[in-house]
């Protein structure tokens, strides 16, 4: 079985594929009430973590496939959601029909929805560590329920594939699209990761997100000096 490439062209090919095989591509939000009812779903997610220039044009690839995810944007990472082109890029994405999640680090999920919404005017519909392997999702009387949490317990029976460090752990991925997987899967796709061009190398991929992220923290940097209307 072919692993998918990470490219843009390539994503097309994985939800394509993934499509042609009876599976519905939904957000993570639709998890409480489809989990385990028999039908077949990829539950679809994005953790931002390097940057969030560019990254509309994965989800341009799933609109003309008429197929909708779960954006987890991070509140204590690189990047400033509430810089003005990002908070753009959010708002277009729910926009567009697209959910909007809070990528936690551990101790900060309380305050960070409401950073969101503050500084975006969007509000979080659910959320997700960022490592989720390590930081257990919220116990069941978490003050804010109405997030969805895609590693909450009762959803442990939904196999969870991702592309972290833009690699594949195993072969699930090739699996699921060629048709071979389970009903349903919770599939963690990184943005970043495929905004190169076909045939790029892991160093090349390493060297454009870390361009990426340069841009963005002095892009960051010019607004708050605009900011105090320095001579």
């Amino acid at each position: 079985m072919t692993l998918p490439e990470f490219s843009l062209p390539g994503y097309g090919r994985l939800l394509a594929s993934l499509q042609g095989h009876g599976y519905e591509l939904l957000p993570v939000e639709d998890m409480p009430h489809r989990a385990g009812d028999g039908s077949r779903a990829v539950f679809l997610r994005h953790d931002i973590d390097a940057h969030l220039t560019g990254i509309t044009r994965l989800a341009e690839v799933e609109e003309g496939l008429g197929a909708r995810s779960t954006w987890m944007v991070a509140m204590g990472l690189h990047y400033n959601p509430g810089h003005g082109p990002n908070i753009d890029i959010i708002r277009r994405l729910r926009a567009s029909g697209h959910r909007i999640g809070v990528h936690y680090l551990n101790g900060e999920l309380v305050q960070t929805d409401s950073a969101l919404l503050h500084l975006t005017g969007i509000e979080a519909t659910s959320c997700a560590a960022h490592e989720p392997a390590s930081i257990p999702p919220p116990p069941a009387d978490f003050a804010q329920p109405i997030l969805v949490h895609p590693h909450d317990p009762r959803f442990a029976s939904i196999p969870y594939i991702s592309d972290s460090r833009r690699e594949w752990r195993d072969d699930a991925i090739a699996k699921l699209a060629a048709g071979d997987g389970p009903q349903q899967a919770h599939l963690n796709l990184h943005p970043e990761h495929w905004l190169g061009p076909p045939g790029e190398t892991r160093h090349q991929a390493i060297a454009r997100i870390t361009a990426a992220m340069l841009a963005d923290t002095a892009a960051a940097a010019r607004e708050i000096r605009d900011g105090w209307n320095l001579p």
